[in-house]
């Protein structure tokens, strides 16, 4: 076997790389080793079944025991169903400093994903109510430039969060400042996710599903 082709098949069957739903050919189910039977359904039943309140679950396992691959897998099951979920995938390696992680910057990342991602996929323009009041605050220590006369969330927790993954010295300042008021920041955020739920249950959705993935990447500081 030449060099070449085994570069080709380490490629496809790297376990640094997730397999996607669409990748059933390459898929191997892994239940008999695990000691629990079809963890998606499981997952999935749990979410469907809870009539609308909210719902928390832990994916847990070493690096490379496939946490990514069953999410997405989780993820097309909660889109492909009859009472058919919104579902947000957030990526916290994408938004964060996995050295240096603290609360104020996972709520930023996540309700930044969800604006996101409803706006893309739905239509759906969150308004940003207290983020705004608190990022005007923060201007001096942002590093874009944020026009609060046409201020969207997105763009907004965008900027926020480019600043806090970018800059050491930044992060500390801006946790200094956010950290007194986490329990605004935390209310905030449900609120602004509570409203993007009743917007994607007039638009026929059964509710919204955020699913959180590398964490386990992420070193919390102390």
């Amino acid at each position: 076997m030449n060099e070449e082709l085994l570069q080709r098949l380490y490629a496809v069957f790297d376990p640094g790389h997730a397999l996607t739903a669409e990748q059933t050919d390459l898929y191997v189910g892994l239940d008999d080793v695990r000691g629990e039977a079809d963890i998606v359904k499981r997952m999935s039943a749990k979410i469907r079944r809870s009539r609308g309140e909210p719902t928390c679950q832990v994916l847990a396992g070493h690096r490379g025991s496939g946490k990514t691959t069953e999410l997405f897998r989780l993820k097309n099951a909660l889109e492909t169903s009859a009472r058919k979920m919104f579902v947000v995938f957030c990526q916290a390696d994408d938004d964060l400093d996995r050295n240096d992680v603290d609360f104020p910057d996972l709520l930023v990342a996540i309700v930044r994903q969800i604006a996101r991602q409803l706006e893309e996929g739905a239509g759906i323009q969150l308004k940003p109510g207290y983020f705004k009041n608190r990022l005007e605050r923060l201007g001096d220590i942002v590093t874009r430039e944020v026009d609060f006369e046409t201020f969207d969330l997105n763009t907004g927790l965008g900027s926020l969060g480019v600043t806090i993954k970018g800059s050491p010295n930044a992060r500390k300042e801006i946790r200094e400042c956010m950290e007194p008021d986490t329990g605004n920041l935390l209310h905030a955020a449900n609120d602004v996710i509570s409203k993007g739920v009743l917007e994607l249950r007039n638009k026929g959705y059964g509710g919204l599903v955020v699913l959180v993935d590398d964490l386990d990447k992420m070193v919390v500081r102390h």
